[in-house]
């Protein structure tokens, strides 16, 4: 197919020769992985916005952002602010063309941002209307945080007119730091899981973790603890065994059945979002013993990890935890009844977002397991985010119209509000 580019500098534009972009199954290699199909994480990060969704990027001098419009003729607004909330459209060489019209997308999320950051809540921010029938890429002159809106009135939806959405994408200058996602709301606290680790850390009722897998095809292994039975002398931990049976599903997912339970069938989790759909709760998680068997012995493996992480707060070892094993693909065969596990689903970026029901420490590995397909033949890093209680995150799990598709997050029906009670 062919795209013609235009890249948009300082006040300028200059037109590029055609691109051709194919899809191929042959697969893609990256510098640290193979996706068949996909292109490599290192070289952008994608999302697709349908109509009303306003997402947020972190640029730095040089970052690129791009646009292009699917489904139908849609344009993008944008609008940047500088640290203190205020304008900063000139870091991407842009001018304004009017303000921004908070009746158009649901703008609740930047608005709790901007008022975060000290600038005004009010509206009146300055914007520019963005064609993007072609590929359109502007760069970062400088920090800024940028919302880039796909404009809806609802009236168009209510009466099914064409809207169509748009892909945006962000490469980074320095394309050697992992490429997140962007954050969901205030984060409180984050920090990288390095392959073949595992850490601890202690949430509050209410807080959200995001568990990201970075590269894509990485599994992280995860244990709460409550903290009030630790500080009486007692584990209680997610029991996987009682979780299955209470949301009669091999793992919770985000709406009704979404908890986490311990073995007194108190809730513990629940999850918020989840954009990959496929993990485990069968297995342990990575031991001593199952690489000794195979005939690795002293490999690293996450149950001592976890041991070793959760050593502080006076949890007793374990040669063996059982974990959530989040993106680690594993099924039950119907015919034969054995346990299943192939390459993880997960894509780079994919993450899941879970809210604690209580005080909780837990921990996080970035599994080291090489001798199976579980983490695509090559373990990566895991990044974790811990979000306050206020941060405004739906729930909702991930798409894709089509294989290499961005992922896209799914809505809230015009009847959540009263259904939700």
């Amino acid at each position: 197919m062919m795209k013609l580019v235009t890249f948009t500098g300082i006040g300028t534009a200059v037109h590029f020769q055609p691109v051709t972009r194919s899809f191929s199954n042959m697969g893609h290699d990256g510098a640290r992985r193979r996706f068949p199909g996909f292109l490599p994480q290192a070289q952008s990060l994608s999302n697709r916005l349908s109509p009303r969704d306003a997402v947020r990027f972190e640029l730095r001098a040089g970052d690129l952002i791009s646009l292009k419009s699917v489904f139908g003729d849609q344009n993008g607004v944008m609008t940047a602010f500088d640290e203190r909330g205020q304008p900063a459209l000139d870091k991407l060489g842009l001018t304004a063309d009017g303000d921004l019209d908070a009746e158009t997308f649901d703008a609740a999320a930047m608005i709790g941002w901007v008022r975060a950051n000290g600038g005004s809540d009010i509206g009146g921010w300055p914007a520019v209307a963005v064609t993007a029938d072609d590929i359109t890429v502007f760069r970062a002159t400088g920090p800024c945080t940028v919302w880039v809106i796909c404009p809806a009135a609802i009236n168009a939806l209510i009466s099914g007119a064409q809207v169509g959405q748009l892909d945006v994408s962000v490469t980074p200058v320095n394309q050697s730091s992992p490429v997140l996602p962007p954050p969901l709301g205030e984060v409180r606290d984050e920090f990288t899981v390095k392959r073949g680790t595992g850490v601890a850390y202690e949430v509050q009722p209410g807080e959200i973790v995001q568990i990201i897998d970075i590269e894509g095809q990485q599994c992280s292994d995860f244990v709460a603890l409550r903290t009030d039975a630790l500080e009486r002398g007692a584990e209680r931990e997610i029991d996987t065994t009682a979780t299955r049976t209470m949301v009669r599903s091999a793992y919770p997912g985000p709406g009704l059945f979404d908890k986490f339970v311990d073995r007194d069938l108190n809730p513990m989790m629940r999850l918020v979002q989840d954009t990959c759909g496929r993990h485990d709760t069968f297995g342990l998680a990575c031991t001593a013993r199952g690489y000794e068997d195979r005939g690795f012995p002293g490999h690293v493996n996450c149950s001592d990890n976890i041991s070793h992480a959760l050593s502080p707060f006076g949890v007793e070892r374990r040669p063996a935890w059982a974990a959530i094993n989040f993106f680690w693909n594993t099924w039950v065969d119907h015919a034969s009844h054995h346990l299943m596990t192939e390459e993880s689903h997960s894509r780079p970026g994919d993450y899941v977002a879970l809210r604690a029901t209580d005080r909780l420490v837990c921990v996080s590995t970035a599994c080291p397991d090489d001798l199976d397909p579980i983490n695509g033949w090559n373990p990566t890093d895991v990044h974790v985010r811990i979000y306050r209680p206020d941060a405004a995150i739906r729930r909702a799990v991930a798409y894709r119209e089509k294989e290499d598709a961005p992922m896209s997050i799914s809505e809230h029906s015009a009847f959540e509000p009263e259904t939700s009670k």
